[in-house]
This record gives structure tokens, sequence and C-alpha cells, in this order.
């Protein structure tokens, strides 16, 4: 699970973004029901003892399949977490005396939220965000 946290917030060069998406998926509990799943069913492959190679192989492709949508789940995570950044951006959740923020910072993070959410789509959509409508909302600019 830290390897899967780890290489989702690396995939961000601002730090806010970067620790945010790191923080969400340490949240996320069914990520790690979905990890600890495919752990189990890799181990059942793995078990040449109690299983014939049909039993093994058919866990193997299961195993292999569910990894394959742990991905989707993280990227829909991320989708999110950027999503909520921008809102929180736009509404001036940083501009308060208690959360000082470096405006370069805030802008920087801002900027690759809205380019990560273009560049995937797909996860938006399984996010429940329309891309187009959340990107442009703001006047058709992507700027705070």
């Amino acid at each position: 699970m830290i390897r899967i946290r780890a290489e989702a917030a690396n995939r961000f060069d601002a730090s806010l973004l970067h620790y945010r998406v790191y923080d969400a998926l340490g949240d996320a509990g069914r990520i790690r029901q979905l990890v600890d799943v495919t752990e189990k069913v890799y181990q059942l492959e793995e078990n040449k003892v109690s299983y014939t190679d049909d039993v093994r192989q058919a866990a193997f492709s299961a195993a292999e399949e569910l990894d394959d949508k742990i991905e989707d789940v993280v990227e829909a995570q991320i989708a999110t977490e950027c999503a909520t950044f921008v809102k929180d951006v736009r509404a001036d959740w940083f501009d308060v005396p208690e959360r000082p923020m470096d405006d370069e910072a805030v802008k920087a993070a801002f900027d690759e939220a809205c380019a990560w959410l273009t560049d995937h789509p797909d996860a938006a959509e399984a996010a429940g965000i329309d891309v187009d409508e959340f990107v442009q909302s703001n006047n058709g600019e992507t700027e705070k």
C-alpha cells in the first residue's frame, strides 16, 4: 500500500498536490481492501500443494485483473483530490490567515491539478467529474 501511495504521489511535482494525494490514498479504505484481497488471491495462486494448476491459473488471472482495477480506483481517487484542490483554490480556501500558503506553490499545484484532470478524462469520469465543465467553469480560464 505504501508503494501505491508513493507512486501516485510521485506523479506530481507540486508539493501541495503530492502530499494531498499521498495522504488521501492512506485514508482510502476501499483501496486497502482491494489490495488485501489481491494479495490473498496471489497467495492462493502460489499454493502448489493445495490447489490444482487450473485453480492456481484462475487465481493468478483474477489477481492480475484486480491489480488493473486497483490502478483504476487509485486514478479515480487522484482525480477526486485534484478536483477538490481546484475547488478549494477557487473558494479562496488558502487565502485565510489560519492557512498561510505560498501563492506560487498554490498556483503550481492548481495548474498541475487542472492539467492532470485534462490528461486523465477516464479517471475523472470514474470519479464523477466532467472535466470540460470543471476545468472551464472559471470563465474559460484555468487560473485562480
